[in-house]
Protein backbone atom coordinates (compact mmCIF):
# COMPACT_ATOMS: atom_id res chain seq x y z
CA UNK A 1 0.00 0.00 0.00
CA UNK A 2 1.48 3.69 -0.94
CA UNK A 3 1.59 6.34 1.36
CA UNK A 4 -0.70 9.23 1.08
CA UNK A 5 1.04 12.21 0.37
CA UNK A 6 1.57 15.14 2.96
CA UNK A 7 1.09 18.45 1.54
CA UNK A 8 1.51 21.92 2.79
CA UNK A 9 0.40 25.50 1.82
CA UNK A 10 3.54 27.70 1.30
CA UNK A 11 1.86 30.91 0.35
CA UNK A 12 -2.10 32.13 0.58
CA UNK A 13 -2.86 35.58 -0.10
CA UNK A 14 -5.72 37.68 -1.06
CA UNK A 15 -4.73 40.72 -3.56
CA UNK A 16 -7.20 43.72 -3.59
CA UNK A 17 -5.47 45.55 -6.33
CA UNK A 18 -6.19 49.07 -7.52
CA UNK A 19 -8.02 47.07 -10.59
CA UNK A 20 -10.74 45.61 -8.38
CA UNK A 21 -9.07 42.49 -9.69
CA UNK A 22 -9.41 40.31 -6.30
CA UNK A 23 -7.30 37.50 -6.36
CA UNK A 24 -5.88 34.31 -4.54
CA UNK A 25 -3.09 32.65 -4.49
CA UNK A 26 -2.16 29.02 -3.13
CA UNK A 27 1.06 27.21 -3.09
CA UNK A 28 1.91 23.73 -2.36
CA UNK A 29 4.60 21.33 -1.94
CA UNK A 30 4.89 17.71 -1.75
CA UNK A 31 5.36 16.03 1.43
CA UNK A 32 5.88 19.51 3.49
CA UNK A 33 8.82 20.49 1.63
CA UNK A 34 9.78 23.90 2.90
CA UNK A 35 12.37 24.82 0.06
CA UNK A 36 11.09 27.46 -2.72
CA UNK A 37 10.29 24.13 -5.33
CA UNK A 38 6.62 23.62 -5.16
CA UNK A 39 4.84 21.20 -6.63
CA UNK A 40 1.15 22.56 -7.55
CA UNK A 41 0.22 26.20 -7.36
CA UNK A 42 -3.13 27.59 -7.84
CA UNK A 43 -4.35 30.88 -8.72
CA UNK A 44 -7.88 31.90 -7.93
CA UNK A 45 -9.98 34.86 -9.69
CA UNK A 46 -12.30 35.76 -6.49
CA UNK A 47 -13.79 38.76 -9.09
CA UNK A 48 -15.37 38.56 -12.82
CA UNK A 49 -12.59 39.37 -14.86
CA UNK A 50 -14.87 40.86 -17.63
CA UNK A 51 -16.34 43.38 -14.84
CA UNK A 52 -12.74 44.23 -13.55
CA UNK A 53 -10.92 47.83 -14.83
CA UNK A 54 -7.50 47.65 -15.07
CA UNK A 55 -4.65 49.92 -15.31
CA UNK A 56 -2.39 49.80 -18.16
CA UNK A 57 -0.07 47.59 -17.59
CA UNK A 58 3.82 48.78 -18.65
CA UNK A 59 5.74 45.00 -19.27
CA UNK A 60 9.03 45.00 -19.56
CA UNK A 61 11.09 42.25 -21.03
CA UNK A 62 14.73 42.25 -19.24
CA UNK A 63 17.57 39.44 -18.89
CA UNK A 64 17.53 38.03 -22.49
CA UNK A 65 19.92 35.83 -23.00
CA UNK A 66 21.16 32.53 -24.99
CA UNK A 67 21.71 29.15 -23.25
CA UNK A 68 22.20 27.55 -26.47
CA UNK A 69 22.24 27.50 -29.99
CA UNK A 70 18.61 27.43 -30.23
CA UNK A 71 16.93 28.52 -26.96
CA UNK A 72 16.81 31.80 -25.29
CA UNK A 73 15.87 32.55 -21.74
CA UNK A 74 14.28 36.05 -20.76
CA UNK A 75 12.00 37.63 -17.76
CA UNK A 76 9.47 39.54 -17.94
CA UNK A 77 8.08 42.15 -14.96
CA UNK A 78 4.56 44.43 -14.75
CA UNK A 79 3.88 47.32 -12.97
CA UNK A 80 0.77 46.60 -12.34
CA UNK A 81 -1.09 43.17 -12.04
CA UNK A 82 -1.76 41.83 -15.70
CA UNK A 83 -4.13 38.87 -16.28
CA UNK A 84 -3.79 36.88 -19.77
CA UNK A 85 -0.31 38.26 -21.01
CA UNK A 86 0.04 36.12 -24.13
CA UNK A 87 3.24 36.28 -25.79
CA UNK A 88 4.62 35.28 -29.28
CA UNK A 89 6.89 35.97 -32.34
CA UNK A 90 7.91 35.56 -35.75
CA UNK A 91 10.79 32.77 -34.99
CA UNK A 92 9.41 29.57 -35.30
CA UNK A 93 9.97 27.41 -31.92
CA UNK A 94 7.67 27.00 -28.46
CA UNK A 95 7.59 29.44 -25.15
CA UNK A 96 7.85 27.26 -21.64
CA UNK A 97 4.67 29.23 -20.56
CA UNK A 98 2.45 31.41 -21.66
CA UNK A 99 -0.79 33.14 -20.98
CA UNK A 100 0.62 34.71 -17.74
CA UNK A 101 -0.87 36.24 -14.52
CA UNK A 102 1.89 39.20 -14.12
CA UNK A 103 2.04 40.51 -10.56
CA UNK A 104 3.92 43.83 -9.60
CA UNK A 105 6.65 42.37 -7.34
CA UNK A 106 7.18 38.91 -9.36
CA UNK A 107 9.58 38.37 -12.12
CA UNK A 108 8.79 35.65 -14.43
CA UNK A 109 11.20 33.69 -16.48
CA UNK A 110 10.64 32.20 -19.83
CA UNK A 111 12.28 29.77 -22.08
CA UNK A 112 11.79 30.16 -25.80
CA UNK A 113 13.14 26.97 -27.94
CA UNK A 114 13.64 27.82 -31.21
CA UNK A 115 13.12 25.05 -34.24
CA UNK A 116 16.50 26.02 -35.54
CA UNK A 117 19.55 28.54 -34.76
CA UNK A 118 18.65 31.27 -32.85
CA UNK A 119 20.49 34.39 -31.41
CA UNK A 120 18.55 36.39 -28.60
CA UNK A 121 18.74 39.73 -30.45
CA UNK A 122 16.92 38.72 -33.50
CA UNK A 123 14.51 36.97 -31.21
CA UNK A 124 13.54 40.02 -28.63
CA UNK A 125 13.06 41.80 -32.05
CA UNK A 126 10.67 40.18 -32.97
CA UNK A 127 9.09 39.40 -29.47
CA UNK A 128 5.15 40.79 -29.38
CA UNK A 129 3.32 40.66 -25.41
CA UNK A 130 -0.05 41.79 -25.37
CA UNK A 131 -2.53 41.18 -22.14
CA UNK A 132 -6.42 41.58 -20.98
CA UNK A 133 -5.21 45.34 -19.78
CA UNK A 134 -4.15 45.86 -23.68
CA UNK A 135 -7.71 44.57 -24.58
CA UNK A 136 -9.85 46.24 -22.29
CA UNK A 137 -8.81 49.49 -24.08
CA UNK A 138 -9.68 48.58 -27.60
CA UNK A 139 -12.97 47.22 -26.63
CA UNK A 140 -14.29 50.44 -24.71
CA UNK A 141 -12.73 52.70 -27.76
CA UNK A 142 -14.99 50.49 -30.57
CA UNK A 143 -18.33 51.84 -31.39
Amino acid sequence: MHARPEYSVRAFYRLPSPSELHISRCAASENGAADENYSSEAVIFLSEMKDATLSEAAIQVCDVASVSPNTVRFSLTSDSVAPLVALWSDCPGRFSDNLLLLLPWEKKEIVFKGDGPLKAEDFEASLDIISMNDMQGHQEAAP
